[in-house]
């Protein structure tokens, strides 16, 4: 039998090829020895049969055909949107964890499946998408934690919780300025829970803005009641700051009553006491794991609490404490009430409530609008 060599029949033009149409063909090795031996998956193969194999694979079958792009393209897709929405979504690191594994495998039995049938995938390609669409969504969760965290704490404190894992305590000489709403029971009696969570989130919004707006920060909120820290690092006279927030939030609460109907001030009121002194200002909860709350704690917060129960009694919705009322330097009309005795201290305070105060541009000062 003639013997052709295997690179003959690769020409088209080959009269080898033309010689062999129609013939019985054997394939074989011509050659003695280990010379053209080469490592496949199922072992050491000559380069003659490895040949013989694909052909009759080619012409038999089975074999890996590829996906079409546009098949390709949907699984990719539709993984990498379960990834993101499964991370986005979680409720916990380790719900997010769980699930990027899960898909993951799914999606390696996929391909796996896909293979036994003789699909070809692009797997690298699908494989590198779903990591970067796994880094974006975890990255994007991070951002969306530290929006969520920043409508609870201060975003220097979120910052620092992110970057640590807790906020450490530190001291400060600050402003504050503790309210409380008056008439809060009346008003819970004639309204359904709902429509008082309506109207303390509209109350808090339209006064912590005015807090915000003249550089105070607000940290606590308890129902009905507020503090707000104005500190001396965020403006050069925190005290005047924080009077000017006061007067300004009795002109919205006004506003406010006017929205709701209320026309009897007794059933919606707020009194605001102002502070300044030594505070601490971090974390307090459980330990380890367990939930935390940023406040400020401190004699001043303690006697602000007292000053602002005393607001009412004193006929006078602003009261400020010494410290305060002198260091804002502030053009205002106050009434003085002094040697007042605060609950549970030694000391007798001299206390100031805010009448009038000027207003930048006005020629004359404001009065609040306060029964006597």
């Amino acid at each position: 039998m003639p013997v052709i060599p295997y690179h003959e029949l690769i020409d088209p033009d080959s009269p080898a090829l033309k010689a062999v149409k129609g013939a019985v063909v054997i394939v074989g090795d011509n050659t003695d020895g280990e010379t053209d031996l080469y490592p496949t998956p199922v072992g050491p193969m000559k380069g003659f049969e490895i040949h013989a194999q694909i052909l009759n694979t080619l012409l038999t079958g089975p074999y890996a055909r590829v996906l079409p792009e546009w098949v390709q393209g949907l699984l990719s897709y539709l993984l990498n949107l379960a990834i993101a929405m499964a991370i986005l979504r979680s409720r916990s690191k380790w719900t997010a964890l769980f699930s990027s594994v899960a898909l993951l495998g799914a999606l390696l039995g996929v391909y796996g499946a896909l293979f036994s049938l003789g699909r070809q995938t692009g797997i690298a390609g699908t494989t590198g998408g779903y990591l970067t669409t796994l880094v974006l969504a975890i990255t994007a969760r991070l951002l969306l934690t530290a929006q969520v965290l920043q409508r609870f704490i201060p975003p220097e404190v979120v910052s620092a919780v992110m970057a640590a894992g807790s906020a450490r305590p530190r001291n400060e000489i600050a402003t504050i300025i503790v309210t409380d709403i008056r008439g809060y029971t009346t008003l819970s009696e004639t309204r359904t829970p709902v429509q008082i969570l309506t109207l303390l989130n509209e109350y808090h919004s339209v006064t912590v803005a005015i807090y915000e707006r003249h550089g105070g920060r607000a940290l606590t909120y308890q129902g009905d009641a507020q503090i707000i820290a104005f500190l001396h690092k965020k403006q050069l006279n925190p005290s005047a700051a924080a009077i000017r927030a006061a007067y300004e939030m009795q002109k919205a609460v006004d506003i406010l009553r006017e929205r709701w109907g209320i026309f009897n001030r007794s059933e919606f009121d707020v009194g605001a006491a102002v502070c300044t002194g030594p505070l601490t200002i971090g974390e307090i909860g459980t330990t380890g794991s367990g939930r935390a709350e940023y406040t400020v704690i401190g004699e001043t917060v303690r006697m602000a609490h007292k000053i602002q129960s005393l607001s009412q009694i004193l006929r006078c919705n602003v009261l400020m404490d010494e410290a305060s009322f002198h260091a804002s330097k502030l053009s205002m009309h106050v009434d003085e009430f002094k040697d007042r005795q605060l609950e549970g201290m030694d000391i007798p305070v001299t206390l100031y409530g805010l009448r009038s105060l000027a207003v930048p541009g006005k020629k004359s000062a404001v009065s609040l609008g306060v029964e006597r």
